[in-house]
């Protein structure tokens, strides 16, 4: 997860990205934030996966004042395949990012 302020907006943007493991293609994703501190509230708590594949998911969150704290995010994601017949699989991953204080 890559997180970046944008000081003219007062936002914070974080990227999450997911990869399929090897022989699989990634068909679906989402991120969900799962804490965040009140210095960054989430626009919104759980943001669709774009693009085709959906490997890349953005988050933003408004910036306000008062202590840091940690953003925990679960990135999640559905894994397909190359062969046919074959069973599609569930993946996530936990990821985090520190905030500091205004």
């Amino acid at each position: 997860m890559d997180c970046r302020p944008d000081p003219a907006t007062g936002r914070l943007v974080c990227t999450v990205e997911l990869d399929a493991p090897g022989g699989q293609t990634l068909t679906w994703s989402d991120a969900l934030v799962v804490s965040s501190p009140p210095v960054a509230r989430p626009l919104r708590s759980r943001v669709p996966g774009t693009g085709r594949p959906p490997k890349r998911v953005v988050i933003g969150f408004v910036l306000g004042a008062g202590a840091g704290g940690r953003i925990e995010v679960l990135a999640r994601g559905v894994a397909c395949p190359s062969e046919r017949g074959r069973a599609c699989a569930s993946l996530s991953k936990k990821l985090g990012f520190e905030v500091e204080g205004r």
